[in-house]
């Protein structure tokens, strides 16, 4: 430090009187195990510099409480406060301020270091500046999945609610393509926007852009269904997240061959839903072409089935439809037999040695479904 003091006044006057003290760093620019800070009354013309560090896989979280210069100083002329995401002031700069009201509610770092400088300017007098700061474990935002992805997965909107995250408003993205004789169940299991309709939602489409089919859209419930192809497309957004448990999906990939078994069979055996007596997807189709010898016919029974409520046949969106042939062209002798159906039970004989049994599910969520059986007989019996 140079002093300099210069006088043109021929006469003098008592002049002036100083001390010097040497003062720890620390001092001038004190640091605990959570706050950084420098209170009136303080040093002036100083820059203090923190380093901020964080356990590997973690992250810092600062909150600025108190940042004001001299009332008298013009925008920053006083002083200012500049936040580095990384170990020093060559890393990325975050933001300059000078005013508490500029400075966003907490700012993160990307990856274990914050960097942050506050120059005080000589003007200032009256200089205030407090801020806690704390580490956080890694918390993986809207995580994304490979391109093509053959393996079941879980996505989430992030690991655990806070409000440390770098956003207003969240908005994930997941597309999912697996190979072409495969396709996707998506089950939610969790979807918390803390019974805040207007506060984000869940969207599901059946392709890869958001001009594909949507298969649905909410804000409560939990969607269990099936893409229609090898494509499907997630899309969730929040400004919840500090307050609510968010998104949490699993998905499963299925090779289609696999889903309505065995989709043609002769003589005599069984068909169910996928699964069966677990619950079965939404959005899924099912056909079953059953055949008996010539001269014989086929004798069908399928037992109470559990579909989602329904209100009257026509409305419902899970059913099942029996042709007496071998496809949708044939005699139709069932026909929207659901949930809400008067008759609980199916027992039937086709007139041919044929019966074509379609299932269809429109729901975003299925259920237990149906178990039935099925064998040849004389026609002279089936009389």
């Amino acid at each position: 430090m140079l002093i300099v003091f210069h006088t043109d006044e021929r006469g003098g006057d008592k002049g002036f009187t100083a001390s010097q003290d040497s003062v720890p760093k620390t001092t001038v620019c004190p640091r605990t195990e959570s706050t950084i800070s420098i209170k009136y009354p303080a040093y002036g013309n100083i820059i203090c510099e923190w380093r901020l560090d964080a356990t590997p896989e973690s992250t810092v979280a600062l909150e600025i409480l108190n940042l004001s210069f001299h009332s008298t100083c013009s925008h920053c002329s006083c002083g200012s406060l500049e936040v580095y995401d990384g170990e020093s002031s060559s890393d990325l700069k975050l933001g300059t301020w000078c005013r508490r009201s500029e400075v966003p509610s907490y700012l993160l770092s990307d990856g274990r270091f914050l960097f942050i400088k506050l120059i005080v300017a000589p003007p200032s007098l009256k200089h205030d500046f407090e801020a806690t700061y704390k580490t956080l474990k890694e918390n993986k935002v809207c995580s994304n999945v490979p391109a093509s992805q053959n393996f079941n997965g879980t996505l989430k909107s992030y690991d655990y609610k806070s409000k440390y995250i770098a956003k207003d408003i969240m908005h994930c993205f997941w597309p999912i393509t697996v190979d072409a004789d495969y396709a996707i169940r998506v089950t939610v299991k969790t979807l918390d926007f803390g019974g805040c309709e207007a506060c984000g939602d869940l969207q599901i489409f059946d392709g890869l852009t958001i001009s594909s089919t949507k298969l649905g859209e909410w804000t409560k419930g939990k969607p269990d269904l099936m893409s229609s192809a090898n494509h499907v497309l997630i899309t969730f957004k929040t400004n919840q997240f500090a307050k609510t448990d968010g998104l949490e999906v699993k998905y499963e990939i299925i090779r289609v061959v696999n889903l309505c078994q065995p989709e043609s069979a002769e003589n005599e055996g069984e068909i169910e839903t996928y699964g069966f007596p677990q619950d079965y997807p939404g959005n899924m189709e099912c056909s079953w072409k059953l055949k008996a010898p010539d001269n014989y016919v086929i004798r069908l029974t399928i037992g109470s089935v559990s579909f989602p409520k329904c209100t009257t046949p026509e409305l419902a969106r899970d059913y099942i439809d029996i042709y007496d042939g071998d496809n949708e062209f044939a005699n139709k002798i069932v026909e929207n037999f659901s949930q809400c159906s008067k008759a609980k039970n199916i027992d039937l004989v086709s007139r041919t040695n044929r019966l074509f049994v379609v299932f269809k599910s429109k729901s975003w969520r299925g259920s237990k479904g149906f178990k039935g059986t099925y064998n040849s007989i004389s026609k002279d019996k089936g009389k």
